[in-house]
């Protein structure tokens, strides 16, 4: 039997010590043939960050040894640190910030030279040509007080210098290579824009010279241009914000053509490089996050009918996105308010969902999980506010009757800031004891 106890007063099996406890953080899984691969931060090893595999029996091991911290520095944020091609690892290593090659059962090998100084030259979000000769990355050189940023091609052996082959613009990011590897499409912006105010999308044709014949596709001064990426047939597909929105668009004769318009968001500010809102079936069909009305989503888009359809799995927070696909599998990062995050892996054609690790591990009934509804109301200026209620929740107490729960009101800062319904002990360390 429920006791009646005052709200606020209510005994917890959610403590300080659980809430202070760290998990690892999962981040920028791949998928290839070998199996899938992720990125663990692990808090309980100095915050050392390592590339993780799971093989065909979902048994997950460690691919990056002791002694490497897969992170970059690029635009200081980081992110984009690694890259798989088959088996092959190549990843950007936090200590020299140089970019090592791991091929299976050997330690991994410098294929940058070593930089003027400790961490001066850096490397980001890359990908390798299909015949895994060479690296297209953003590269960053700090010299002095200045620092400068390009595109690079660079030796996947590690046989000779990087090559700049885009140069000028203040901030490169997300260099996609077309399936055929005859072209790369990128997004490049200046100072003072953030890369949610306005961005450019270049396609350029791909050498091992360089690049020739580029052009500007899409994006502008007010025009925010996000993860562009290429379908399996060649067909170049990108995120814009032209209407407002970040929709999903492609590439049309006749200008950028909106596969699926309407009032959500399939793009995120991007604060770090390696974000995935969506991928490409082998089908033609896309796998996407998307948010609306402060609700997070996982579907299925056909691009030649514009049917949207969500996938019904338990999971309500892709924050930040990270979805791969290949084939007709997904993998994805995942969460909701009482689940942790995890690196889930989606087969559409068998229709299973395996997990295949989890952030951390709780013992909590969920009946002392608060879970939150999105509500909407109105502020000054005639504007409307939006954020998450959790209620208390404690299946061992129950208020007097005609009380009503104390509230906490937590505002997110800065102008591209988020309130996500992930799991938070911090707030279910006071929800479970009766405050609001």
């Amino acid at each position: 039997m429920a006791r009646v106890a005052a709200y606020g007063s209510w005994r917890s099996p959610i403590g300080a010590d659980l809430v202070a406890r760290a998990g690892v953080v999962l981040s920028e899984p791949w998928l290839t043939a070998e199996g899938v691969f992720w990125l663990e931060l692990r808090p309980r090893e100095g915050g050392r960050s390592v590339v993780v595999r799971a093989d065909a029996s979902g048994a997950p091991t460690d691919v990056t040894p002791a002694g490497f911290d897969v992170r970059t520095k690029v635009h200081e944020y980081g992110g984009g640190s690694y890259l798989v091609h088959d088996a092959t690892v190549f990843f950007s290593n936090f200590v020299d910030q140089r970019l090592y090659r791991q091929e299976p059962g050997t330690p991994p090998e410098p294929i940058t030279p070593a930089p003027p100084s400790p961490g001066s030259i850096r490397y980001a979000d890359g990908r390798i040509t299909p015949d895994g000769s060479t690296i297209v990355c953003v590269r960053e050189r700090r010299q002095g007080d200045e620092t400068h940023n390009d595109l690079a091609l660079v030796p996947a052996d590690g046989s000779g210098p990087p090559l700049p082959i885009a140069s000028g613009r203040d901030f490169y990011a997300f260099p996609r290579i077309a399936p055929d590897g005859s072209a790369l499409a990128w997004i490049e912006w200046d100072h003072p824009n953030m890369p949610w105010d306005g961005t450019e999308l270049h396609v350029a044709s791909l050498s091992a010279d360089g690049l020739s014949e580029d052009q500007v596709v899409a994006g502008g001064e007010r025009e925010s241009i996000f993860q562009p990426a290429w379908t399996p047939a060649g067909e170049l597909c990108f995120v814009s914000d032209r209407t407002g929105w970040w929709n999903l668009y492609r590439r049309g004769g006749e200008g950028p053509q909106a596969l699926a318009p309407m009032d959500a968001e399939f793009g995120v500010p991007m604060w770090e490089f390696g974000y995935s809102g969506y991928d490409l079936l082998d089908d033609g069909r896309i796998v996407c996050a998307y948010r609306a009305n402060g609700i997070h989503h996982l579907a299925i888009l056909d691009p030649l009918s514009g049917e949207l359809l969500d996938l019904d799995i338990p999971y309500t927070c892709f924050d930040p996105p990270y979805v791969r696909a290949r084939g007709s599998q997904v993998v994805f990062v995942g969460g909701g308010p009482t689940t942790p995050d995890q690196v889930v892996a989606l087969d559409l054609d068998a229709r299973s969902v395996d997990v295949l690790r989890e952030s951390e591990q709780l013992s909590i009934d969920p009946a002392y999980l608060s879970v939150p509804r999105p509500i909407a109301f109105p502020t000054e200026g005639g504007l409307t506010a939006f954020g998450y209620h959790y209620p208390p929740a404690n299946p061992d107490h129950r208020p007097p009757e005609g009380e009503l729960p104390p509230l906490i009101v937590h505002i997110h800062g800065g102008p591209t800031a988020e309130s996500t319904p992930e799991l938070s002990l911090g707030k279910q360390f006071w929800t479970s004891r009766g405050f609001a």
